[in-house]
């Protein structure tokens, strides 16, 4: 595991990264480019505020998408234990 303090203002563009998906193969940043995103970054699966972040973001999920908005939630989480939280919690993301 990597420690990178890096910060950017709204408006500036993130920077590209890869991550195995939940829900199998991997997500890259740069595949959405143009696109709106709501990256959550969730780092303790044991805090309440953190599961209630990702049901809250579910069950509006169809607004989001409405609007065409997609959300990336990422986790310091193994993928097993990331699909574990999707399924437990039902998302329809991961």
């Amino acid at each position: 595991m990597y420690w990178m303090d890096y910060r950017i203002e709204v408006g500036e563009m993130a920077p590209d990264f890869r991550l195995e998906s939940t829900s199998g193969g991997n997500v890259r940043l740069y595949d959405y480019k143009n696109k709106n995103v709501v990256l959550l970054f969730f780092f303790d699966r044991h805090d309440g505020r953190c599961l209630d972040r990702l049901e809250t973001l579910a069950r509006d999920d169809g607004q989001f998408r409405d609007a065409g908005v997609a959300i990336l939630p990422v986790s310091v989480l193994g993928v097993g234990e990331g699909k574990a939280i999707v399924e437990k919690l039902g998302l329809p993301f991961g």
